[in-house]
């Protein structure tokens, strides 16, 4: 009698293969050592069993165990459903032995309606299972924007537009093959876009409709107090908005404006612009304006005069001017005229004999001087902080002043020093009535003085009485005044003396004051 092992002849990962023998024997004795009639092994290779009978006889057999892979499923078909239809899905080898889905069904390839997570459980021919899957997804595209219906106006277009977030593909029934198409036609617009998996389809129908039509005019010029009506045309299907929200048909209109008309006949919309002059009687009055030239040039430059006439009888659309004063001119328009005036000012730039850089005697009294920057209609600033037209000096230092007016600033300056100057003596009085003493005013140079450039004589109303000029200080007394103008005694009163002198050294100075004269 002969032994013989049975069972599997390879297994599957993570099993093991079951080996026996055909009889029952007394003894056994595996190659893996073990000693029953029955062994499970986990590895592949040569297995043999010894076994002792009641005979008494050994026997002997050997098998081959293998290790078997597992099976690979791979699930191939269309991944995702379109609206409306089912997709298939299937195993793609062909050589198991069954399949088992996880929706019940056990053929090869199976049809969902449904999104979701679909496996499968295959079985080889060596009996070994393994399970893969694969996730049905919903492939419906975005939904298409077009509208139902749209209305354009006659000879207008209009845009469709398809867009959707993930298309790939448009397909309109004009062969355009882009997302937005223009249209300038009524019709229905079909459109079908794809999105790479499943398609989707929108229509559009295009209405056109007749566009109103008007024309309010050309821009026109009203004098005024005229009046002007403007008029929309006429429809009761019409509906009409003007610029300032009226609905009426009509429109009456004095002022100077843009005025628009839109008529609008269902989405159809025209509009037209009118704008509207006024030739004004008071069209402009221009006052106080100041010019800084010694002449200027009016120009009213009125829109739509075409004839002037100023009050000097020119009709010149300009009249040229060199002084102050007010000017009117009657600018004309057909029937229509605007009245102007025009008020002009001319000023001069300052001019002022303003006080030289002067020497001031204190030794001859005088504590101060008088600087006086006025000019009509200006205004100042001394660098002392003062803003009148004259300030008064009294200690050496630069005294200057910004003088201001309409046309712009001018500064002048003036040097004054005061210091003791070894001042010449003159008399505070004379008197000229021939008795011999103090017959003549005159003056006595002190020692240090080389020549007299000017010694000048005036009344209280500023006017000159007497002078001597370039004189040696030794001929003082020859150039003394005798009380007289023009050979005419004047009369006691108190008068004002002027007196430049210059020194050995080129120093010149300047001394004020007054004299009395008596009878």
């Amino acid at each position: 009698m002969a032994v013989k092992i049975v069972g599997d002849k390879g297994f599957c990962p993570n099993e093991a293969a079951i080996l026996s023998t055909d009889s029952v024997f007394t003894q056994y004795l595996w190659s893996n050592n073990q000693t029953t009639r029955s062994i499970a092994v986990s590895q592949p290779g040569r297995y043999s069993v010894v076994v002792l009978n009641t005979e008494g006889d050994t026997l002997r057999d050997t098998v081959i165990v293998q290790a078997f892979g597992l099976p690979n499923p791979t699930i191939g078909g269309t991944p995702y459903i379109c609206p409306n239809r089912p997709t298939t899905v299937f195993v793609e080898q062909t050589d198991y032995q069954s399949y088992t889905w996880s929706n019940g069904e056990s053929s090869r390839q199976i049809q969902v309606s449904q999104v979701g997570s679909y496996s499968v459980s295959v079985v080889d021919q060596n009996g070994c299972r393994n399970t893969t899957s694969i996730s049905v997804s919903d492939g419906k595209p975005s939904n298409l924007p077009l509208p139902d219906s749209i209305k354009i106006c006659q000879g207008d277009t209009a845009l469709l537009d398809a867009t959707a977030g993930d298309a790939v593909n448009y397909y309109w029934n004009t062969d355009d093959t882009t997302a937005t198409i223009t249209v300038r036609s009524a019709g229905m617009y079909n459109v079908i876009v794809s999105n790479g998996q499943c398609v989707s389809y929108d229509t559009c129908h295009v209405l056109t409709l007749p566009k109103p039509e008007f024309d309010l005019g050309k821009d026109t010029m009203l004098c005024q107090k005229d009046t002007l009506t403007l008029k929309g045309p006429e429809n009761e299907l019409y509906s009409y908005l003007w610029q300032n929200g009226s609905t009426a048909i009509t429109q009456k209109v004095s002022d100077v404006g843009v005025y628009s008309l839109s008529v609008n006949f269902g989405n159809c919309r025209v509009s037209d612009t009118l704008m509207v002059k006024v030739f004004n009687k008071k069209n402009g009055v221009v006052l106080d304006t100041v010019i800084c030239t010694p002449q200027y040039q009016i120009e009213p430059k009125v829109e739509g005069a075409t004839y002037y006439q100023w009050t000097d009888g020119s009709t010149q659309p300009f009249l040229n001017i060199s002084k102050s004063g007010t000017y009117q001119c009657l600018a004309y328009n057909g029937r229509c005229y605007a009245d102007l005036s025009y008020k002009f000012k001319f000023l001069k730039n300052p001019n002022i004999n303003f006080t030289k850089d002067t020497i001031i005697c204190t030794d001859l009294g005088t504590k101060h001087l008088n600087l006086n920057a006025y000019w009509e209609g200006a205004k100042y600033v001394w660098n002392t902080g003062d803003t009148t037209p004259s300030v008064t000096a009294t200690k050496t230092g630069l005294y200057y002043v910004a003088i201001l007016n309409a046309c712009g600033a001018w500064w002048t300056s003036s040097f004054v020093d005061f210091k003791s100057c070894y001042a010449s003596f003159i008399p505070t009085a004379f008197s000229p009535n021939g008795d011999g003493e103090n017959e003549t005013f005159r003056i006595y140079p002190a020692s240090n003085i080389a020549k007299v450039r000017s010694f000048q004589v005036f009344d209280r109303w500023g006017n000159r009485v007497f002078a001597a000029k370039d004189f040696d200080p030794l001929d003082a007394e020859k150039n003394a005044w005798d009380g007289k103008l023009n050979g005419q005694a004047l009369k006691t009163d108190v008068f004002v003396y002027y007196l430049e002198i210059e020194t050995a050294k080129g120093e010149v100075y300047f001394q004020k004051g007054d004299v009395t004269l008596l009878r």
